[in-house]
């Protein structure tokens, strides 16, 4: 797919929760509000970050880079991907979805892209990420 990278995992607080087989496949999507995964994969990631105070721990989402081992990590805190509805609740940003034929794919929506710029370099069909400096809002 053309805006996909390969994925190789999630880590909550630095523990890696062993979502993908193998590699999955990451889509940076500008019109996906959420980062969305796998039923199974989004509820084992949604256990691990449960709170009840909107301040969960970091989500790490490990991608691989263009070079053979090379391993980019996404950070994202809890203020990065909690959605704040009033000053007491709070959802995280992130949900399963059934995707026929897509069983190891994960959206990377908005969630991430708040924090993060993204490039799309249509010329070498990649794409660039880098933290943003503003605050997210």
């Amino acid at each position: 797919q053309e805006w996909t990278i390969p994925m190789i995992d999630i880590a909550v607080d630095g523990r890696r929760l062993h979502l993908c087989n193998s590699t999955c496949s990451a889509l940076v999507d500008t019109g996906t509000s959420l980062v969305v995964g796998p039923v199974q994969s989004s509820t084992e990631l949604l256990k691990a970050i449960e709170t009840d105070d909107c301040r969960g721990p970091n989500v790490t989402i490990l991608l691989q880079g263009e070079s053979s081992g090379s391993v980019h990590e996404i950070l994202l805190t809890a203020d990065q991907y909690y959605i704040v509805n009033d000053e007491v609740d709070c959802e995280p940003g992130f949900a399963g979805v059934r995707l026929h034929d897509e069983e190891d794919l994960w959206i990377l929506g908005s969630t991430l892209l708040r924090s993060y710029y993204a490039v799309f370099d249509r010329t070498r069909m990649r794409i660039g990420l880098a933290l943003s400096q503003h605050d997210g809002a």
